[in-house]
This record gives structure tokens, sequence and C-alpha cells, in this order.
């Protein structure tokens, strides 16, 4: 059932953005710059033609809007003119945007050669969605993990630019340590977490910290370093050579921290370092 949409004014939209930005949203919502608008569910979407084809996305809530992004690279606060203009769309003339029924429901009526004809379209349409058929699937009980798979996995998040996705990507790597850690299977968890968090003592450095000024990733890269002092803390006969691995991983995420200035970056690994 498809969530009917929530009421949304003008003065609302104004007040989520800058002076400039929605003077120039407005004037892209008249001269007809959103095209293709859709609805699913709470998410509204649109191709936006200026300087150059942008997609502004945008989450509603009972209470107005809740997240927002788009394609474009203004990074100066509040909305983009782009998200105002679908904004716009949606309050002034909402008959033009068409809604979609959930992914779900689309992509159940159809056969199963269908969607591997539809997802090998996709992906050669859209080359870097072959990362997602790629990634390590959810684990399942007794079945070891490819390291070499969530290696490379990790490594293409750290390569990407928009920190929300980058903090979703990492996150989902590393529910999988959680679901062994659920199961008590301690090694298994904790060979995940380290290689996740090796590769982020690697990569998060001075240029991602300056992007995630909301700490997005930094929370999930705490979240990992958890993980793994937890796993150092319950694993048992964890041999030596892992063991080692492990506690080196942790000591470069302290001096990471230290050379990022002391702002708390994966700090729980202090906490494997002096249990």
């Amino acid at each position: 059932m498809v969530t009917s949409p929530p009421p949304l004014k003008e003065s609302q939209v104004k007040a989520l953005a800058t002076e400039q930005s929605f003077e120039r949203g407005q004037r892209y919502y008249y001269s007809g710059a959103i095209f293709n608008p859709m609805r699913q569910g709470l998410m509204l979407w649109a191709d936006c033609e200026g300087s150059m084809t942008y997609q502004p996305r945008v989450t509603l809530s009972a209470q107005g809007v809740e997240d927002s992004s788009c394609t474009c690279p203004y990074d100066w606060g509040g909305l983009c003119k782009h998200q105002v203009a679908l904004l716009l769309t949606y309050v002034h003339d909402r008959d033009r945007i068409r809604e979609i029924q959930p992914l779900k429901t689309l992509l159940a009526k159809r056969s199963r050669e269908d969607l591997l004809h539809m997802i090998e379209r996709m992906v050669q349409r859209y080359p870097d969605l072959l990362d997602v058929a790629e990634a390590p699937v959810a684990p399942t009980a007794g079945q070891a993990p490819d390291l070499n798979k969530y290696r490379r996995s990790v490594e293409r998040v750290f390569q990407g630019s928009e920190m929300r996705a980058m903090a979703a990507a990492l996150e989902a790597l590393a529910d999988h340590g959680q679901q062994f850690a659920q199961r008590q299977d301690w090694v298994n968890a904790g060979d995940i977490y380290q290689l996740l968090l090796e590769t982020a003592n690697d990569c998060y450095n001075y240029t991602v910290l300056e992007v995630d000024y909301d700490g997005q990733v930094g929370c999930v890269i705490q979240d990992i370093a958890e993980g793994l002092s937890d796993s150092l803390g319950q694993a048992k006969d964890l041999d030596a050579g892992r063991h080692r691995l492990w506690i080196e991983t942790c000591l470069d995420a302290v001096f990471k921290d230290i050379e990022l200035g002391g702002m708390d970056y994966a700090y729980p690994a202090w906490d494997a370092l002096v249990t």
C-alpha cells in the first residue's frame, strides 16, 4: 500500500533553502526544468534540466522534509535549487508527479528470466552497479566469509565521494559482522570487522574528514571498532597470528585518531588495547 502524500506548503520549502537557492529553484520550476517527476511512498525524485541534468531526491514526512539529496555539487547549506524546484512541483503541480508502486511490488510481477535480463541491461548502462552484484551476500551459519570480496567492496566504498552513500554501504558490510556476532561466531565476526577497520585506517584521511562534517562515516567506523573490540574479548582460543593482526589494527586506529587531531576516530579501539 502506497503511503498517502503529506501536505507541504511553499513557506516550508522556502524555510529550508537560502534566499538565493529558493529564488533560483522558483525560476527552474516556472521554466519547466523539472521533468519525469515520480513519487514512491514518501520519496520524490525527478530530473532537473539546467547546465546539465541533475537528479534531486526528497523524502517527505508528516512534518515536512525528512531527507534530501541531489547529484549536483551544491554544498552551501539548505536545499539546492534543483530540490527546491522538485518540491515546488509537489506543492503546486502534484498531478504531474507519477505515482509508482514499491520496487518489491514491481519486481514481484517479473519472472526470473525477466529479472536477470533487466539486471544485465542495468549493469550495461550503469557499470558501477556491477559492484552491487559482486558484493558479499549475507552470511549463513557455518560458512566462512569470503574476505577477498569484502576487501574489494570496502575499497570501492572509500572511492566514493558522497558521505551518506559511503556510510550506508559501509554499514551494510559491518552488519555482516554483526550477524556473525549474534551467532556467537566471534572469529568470523572479528575477521570482517578487522578488514573493514584496516581499510578505514588507510582511507579515512583529512580529505574524507572535511567532507564527513556530520560524522556519518565516522560513526559507522566507531561501530566497526567496537565490533572488533568485542570480538577480541569474546573469541575463544584465538590463534596468535589473528590475535596480533586484530590488535595491530586497533593500534593503527589509535594512531589514526592522533593523526587526525584526536577527534575520537574509532575510539572503541582503545578499549581493545587496555582490556
